[in-house]
């Protein structure tokens, strides 16, 4: 059953939140600019810049925490 896995899931910290709401803004973006939301509708080319626009804007926003000095490390 799944509640017994529950306890076993780690939750996101404030920071990994931070990066994948960055993603989130990112991948937005992107599919306001091809002005499609559904995959299925895309091309390859266009399937895979979704998930780098995901990942660069990620990654934008934790280096933009780690220069604000927010992080916990």
């Amino acid at each position: 059953m799944i509640v017994e896995h529950i306890k076993n899931v780690r939750r996101f910290d404030p920071y990994e939140l931070q990066a994948l709401d960055g993603g989130i803004d990112a991948v937005g973006s992107y599919l306001e600019q091809v002005g499609k939301t559904d995959l299925a509708d895309m091309s390859e080319e266009e399937a895979r810049m979704v998930v780098k626009a995901a990942w660069q804007g990620s990654a934008d926003r934790l280096r933009s925490v780690i220069a604000k000095g927010e992080a916990p490390f």
